[in-house]
């Protein structure tokens, strides 16, 4: 990892990082990384609720057409 941070502050600052700059790149690399998988993980768990909840309101529409075919 410290490779390819290296590479992409020498491109970017033009001259060769120290280590301190090095291992703060990493440093905002890992957090960025970090929050996108925890955003991925709320993501995926809002889905899962959507899911549960549009199940359940399958059955309501189903409960509802039989109810109503039975007063029918």
């Amino acid at each position: 990892m410290l490779g390819v941070a290296h590479e992409v502050l020498k491109k970017r600052m033009g001259r060769r990082p120290n280590i301190e700059q090095l291992h703060n790149a990493v440093e905002i690399v890992a957090h960025t990384t970090a929050c996108a998988a925890h955003e991925a993980e709320i993501l995926r768990i809002e889905a899962e609720y959507a899911e549960r909840l549009a199940k359940r309101d399958e059955r309501s529409a189903a409960g509802a057409i039989a109810y109503l075919r039975k007063v029918a």
